[in-house]
């Protein structure tokens, strides 16, 4: 369920997409709130307010990780793929911006 997480060309079955979908989940949150306190750490330092970093953290992270998938798989022309990797952009909170990559993480690459 949980091997070869971090090889973005190995085509995962549903229940190894769950365990990717798991652990990039807790890999965004963690790098979002890692960068949500810096940020809030340097507002109170520097006295200024800045957009929150949630909003553009977690679905810019899903979206590499989308485009990822999808270069290492041959699949970065095909106009369906690029627009469903897209969509996880558009979903803002993580773990609806995580499902589009587990999904793209089971499919089959081009030949």
């Amino acid at each position: 369920m949980f091997k070869n997480l971090f090889n973005f060309s190995y085509k995962r079955n549903w229940k190894e997409a769950i365990g990717f979908y798991l652990v990039y989940l807790f890999i965004s949150i963690a790098v979002t709130l890692l960068l949500s306190t810096i940020q809030g750490i340097l507002n109170e330092l520097l006295g200024v307010s800045t957009p929150n970093m949630f909003m553009l953290v977690s679905p810019l992270f899903c979206l590499i990780i989308s485009i990822l998938l999808l270069k290492r798989r041959g699949l970065l022309k095909n106009f369906g793929y690029l627009l469903l990797a897209l969509l996880s952009f558009i979903l803002i909170l993580p773990p609806f911006s995580v499902i589009i990559p587990a999904i793209l993480s089971t499919v089959e690459a081009k030949k």
